[in-house]
């Protein structure tokens, strides 16, 4: 704690009894640090001492970075190879869907993996589910950045002459040999296996990349960190700290990351406080040209330093957000109009219900667009893409096809 805080906290432990030590405010100070020390920790001596030990085997490090508290799962997620979520047949998409994804993406991991289709009461573990009733939530988790699915479950079979079989209790979704759509459910898996591959390759397509603060617990999960609301047809990747101060540039103008990513702007969570560090890493950014939004801060969350430190955030803050270099506004959808950025994907009529996920590979914009519904329906669609001749490929056959160029371009989704 004092290498990392620059303090000692032994005058301090009375706070662990309850008791208010000096003041209120030297307290909550206190136990800021107390928290983010036990996140880091966590994250570093934990996961990423499970991911060394991996990679010294040969080994990749799974992890779903959720559920631990104190913690900040954005950081904690960080050293795994493959970065998990997970969905259930009645939660549909959750968060921990679109954490898995964020942190993938920010830290260069191209598999982002997901515990998939688990059940409870919703059907799954009484064999009353099947690819038809599956397919519309498989089509969201890979809209919402998944790109592999680790099914749950595939109960052990001994017997070839009872059936329905083993179950794993009553938790998840039956994908062994006695379900009765096992063989002709080759299919699906086909269709799962193209859009996995193709969705792992490239690079997802952010407009903005969003910080959701220092604080601790931050988490994505059933937890208190909510996650920001963008117009439609635009997306996001959140980032943890440690993402902006040593992974987070500027190129071209945009905020760019070694593996590839890059996002029009920052936009940071509404807190009135900021560490010294990381503010110093936004100014850099700022003066290099990087496009950043959020509140102005007015003080450090912690005790280190305090109360000089305070006049130096201050100092800083007005020179940043006075000077016009970060804008001070912070509702995802102001700071979409102040790019003046058009959506990457528009359905026109009103009645269609799609959604999509957007990638770059190569020279190629390959859009993943999905139907929830059982029929066929009639959308048009507007994709953020010029210059380009316009094909459609098929996941469930593999086929590829160009498509006649007329005005407007009309798409027909399948189910």
């Amino acid at each position: 704690f004092r290498r990392r805080r620059g303090y000692d906290l032994v005058r301090l432990l009375p706070v662990f009894s309850g008791r208010i030590v000096e003041s209120p405010e030297v307290t909550e100070r206190f136990l800021w640090d107390l928290r983010r020390t036990i996140a880091d920790l966590f994250s570093e001596n934990y996961a990423g001492h499970m991911a060394a030990l991996a990679a010294r085997h040969g080994l990749n490090l799974e992890l779903e970075p959720y559920g631990n508290a104190p913690s900040d799962d954005l950081h904690y997620g960080g050293p795994a190879q493959v970065p998990l979520g997970e969905f259930w047949i009645e939660k549909g998409v959750d968060t921990c869907s679109r954490l898995a994804a964020s942190i993938g993406h920010t830290n260069g991991r191209k598999v982002i993996g997901a515990e998939a289709f688990t059940a409870g009461s919703g059907g799954g573990n009484k064999w009353e589910l099947d690819p038809f009733a599956m397919k519309p939530l498989g089509d969201a988790i890979f809209c919402a950045g998944i790109n592999r699915f680790e099914l749950h479950s595939f109960v052990h079979q001994p017997w070839l002459n009872r059936a329905p079989g083993m179950t794993l209790a009553a938790v998840g979704t039956h994908f062994d040999r006695n379900v009765t759509w096992f063989e002709p459910g080759a299919a699906w898996m086909r269709y799962l296996a193209r859009c996995q591959a193709l969705l792992r390759q490239g690079l997802f397509v952010a407009d903005v990349a969003y910080f959701p603060g220092e604080g601790v617990p931050t988490s994505m999960y059933g937890g208190n960190l909510k996650l920001p609301a963008l117009p439609a047809g635009h997306e996001f990747d959140a980032c943890s700290a440690d993402v902006i101060l040593n992974r987070m540039s500027v190129r071209d103008g945009r905020l760019a990351l070694p593996d590839g990513m890059s996002y029009h702007a920052l936009v940071l969570a509404g807190t009135e406080t900021i560490t010294l560090p990381l503010l110093r890493k936004l100014k850099q950014l700022a003066e290099n040209g990087g496009r950043i939004f959020g509140p102005k801060p007015v003080k450090s969350p912690g005790l280190a330093g305090f109360p000089t430190v305070d006049a130096e955030v201050r100092r800083m803050a007005d020179e940043l957000w006075g000077g016009g270099k970060i804008g001070a506004i912070a509702p995802l959808p102001e700071v979409i109009r102040a790019l003046g950025l058009k959506p990457d994907f528009e359905v026109a009529n009103a009645d269609a219900k799609l959604t999509y996920i957007h990638r770059t590979i190569g020279d190629a914009e390959v859009y993943f667009v999905a139907s929830p519904k059982p029929s066929a329906q009639e959308a048009n669609c507007t994709f953020r893409v010029s210059g380009r001749a316009p094909e459609l490929w098929h996941p469930d056959t593999g086929r590829m096809e160009r498509v006649a160029l007329r005005a407007p371009f009309t798409t027909v989704v399948d189910y």
